[in-house]
């Protein structure tokens, strides 16, 4: 068993899911000692990575999983049970529900799959299972769902069957779909993306993105919100509490949603995935731009902005500073940047006679500022922090092109003291695949977001500016 410390229950207002992020104990049902299951992949989860409270297997005929003394029923453990995991086939759920009923578990997430995804008898399955819940007040994530996880480090639950735990951090993911969650969290993982949390909803037979959004609104440790989502339960409720997480008058935060089935095949696919209701797609857009909820089309948008939101501050205006040591990477930039709705900065006359100085005759002292190809770390620097000085420009896209005159590492190693000290959101673009992880992490350690290309850097810093004038906006009737 992991340790035995109870965790606090902090969060206890009308919206609190504690007993589902926080549980001081957790019971795997299903939990088993086969290689390659999901009961054995998602138990190890919970056992090896730090969690701070109790967790029991439970098994109807092995003795121990992975060394634990497991039990033939939730029934049979002997201690108090906040939350039960529930990897059983689907016609035993609500038999199995009853028996975490009597148990008084508060919380349950069926993993399980084989409800309204395949149809009308799958549908009365997954009413029976919803039933059955609400019969003993049982709260309940899914069915046909990949898990939960509270990342932060007085929890440190992974209750999911994929393969890495992501780092702490100020992000809450929640997705409709197991495997777009996946694909989100090693994604998080490879990018050094620290999260607060992550669900994965599947059926949304009980708690859907509503409860969800009401419970991150709340939570300190979540500062950014991402949704993934197929359709949405209660459109009216959504919307009045995305409202009240995006214009909180203390600590608003900001959201971004996938919204998937986007075209009529699409939506068609959402249907028989978990589900999932059409609607038009039109119709979506204007709901969530009421709502201020920025919308964007992939994973990686979806971090790319994402990121910058939660680890940048929030940019004064539209002018942006460009740096580079390429001219053409600085062309692109550009484009990218005004195709964004961003403005190129006029740098003040001040700030071009300093570059004057620091710069050969060869360089550009306009905006993009072009520190040429022999550029070494000083010139960089020097350009960099007479940018970030400048009173016309409201925030910086440096970008290095690796040479043999300076390390990629060292250039990253300035960008990130720099930026660290700057009250300008600054996004970083180091074109090196070279030590790549190890710069990106660099970076990450500061809270400088990174990007491969401009592109996505210009994307990112559009949606800042865009989230900034949404926050001074005064909040209109919908």
């Amino acid at each position: 068993m992991a340790a035995t410390r109870p965790l606090d229950h902090s969060t206890t207002g009308p919206h609190s899911l504690d007993f589902l992020f926080r549980p001081r104990s957790t019971a795997v049902i299903g939990a088993s000692n086969r290689e390659g299951s999901v009961g054995r992949a998602l138990f190890a989860n919970v056992l090896m990575n730090g969690y701070t409270g109790v967790v029991y297997p439970v098994n109807n005929t092995a003795k121990s999983v992975l060394g634990v003394k497991a039990y033939e029923t939730v029934l049979q453990i002997p201690d108090e049970v906040d939350l039960a995991v529930l990897i059983v086939p689907a016609l035993a759920v609500p038999a199995v529900l009853a028996e975490c009923g009597q148990k008084k578990v508060k919380g349950a997430i069926v993993i399980s799959a084989g409800f309204k995804e395949l149809g009308p008898t799958g549908a009365q399955l997954e009413k029976a299972v919803r039933d059955r819940a609400r019969t003993y007040g049982i709260r309940l994530i899914g069915p046909n769902c990949f898990g939960v996880i509270d990342a932060s480090p007085r929890v440190r639950m992974n209750a999911t069957f994929g393969r890495d735990m992501p780092p702490f951090g100020n992000i809450a993911l929640i997705s409709q779909s197991g495997a777009v969650g996946l694909s989100a969290l090693e994604y998080a993982i490879s990018e050094e993306a620290g999260l607060s949390k992550f669900a994965s909803i599947g059926n949304k037979a009980d708690i859907n993105e509503c409860d969800l959004l009401a419970y991150l609104r709340d939570d300190p440790e979540t500062d950014v919100i991402m949704l993934y989502l197929e359709d949405l339960v209660d459109p009216n409720e959504f919307m009045r509490i995305a409202r009240e997480t995006t214009s909180h008058p203390v600590k608003p935060k900001p959201i971004l949603a996938i919204k998937a089935g986007r075209t009529s095949e699409g939506a068609k696919a959402a249907s028989s995935h978990t589900g999932a209701l059409a609607g038009s797609d039109a119709a979506y857009d204007a709901f969530f731009a009421q709502a201020r909820i920025l919308r964007v089309d992939t994973i990686n948008d979806l971090f790319a902005k994402g990121a910058a939101l939660a680890y940048q501050p929030p940019p004064r205006g539209r002018r942006v500073g460009i740096l580079t040591n390429a001219g053409g990477i600085g062309i692109m930039a550009t484009d990218a940047c005004v195709r964004a709705g961003m403005q190129i900065a006029k740098l003040t006359d001040k700030t071009r006679t300093e570059l004057k100085k620091h710069l050969p005759v060869t360089a550009a002292t306009g905006n993009p500022v072009d520190v040429i190809g022999d550029s070494d770390a000083t010139r960089y620097r020097a350009a960099l922090e007479l940018m970030v000085a400048d009173d016309n420009i409201d925030c910086l896209l440096p970008i290095w092109t690796p040479t043999l005159m300076a390390e990629s590492k060292d250039i990253a190693s300035i960008t990130a003291d720099i930026g660290q000290k700057s009250d300008k959101p600054m996004l970083a673009c180091i074109q090196s695949m070279k030590n790549a992880e190890e710069i990106r992490r660099q970076l990450m350690r500061d809270k400088i977001p990174h990007y491969q290309f401009p592109e996505n850097a210009a994307r990112a810093m559009a949606a800042m500016v865009e989230w900034s004038e949404w926050s001074h906006r005064p909040q209109g009737e919908v």
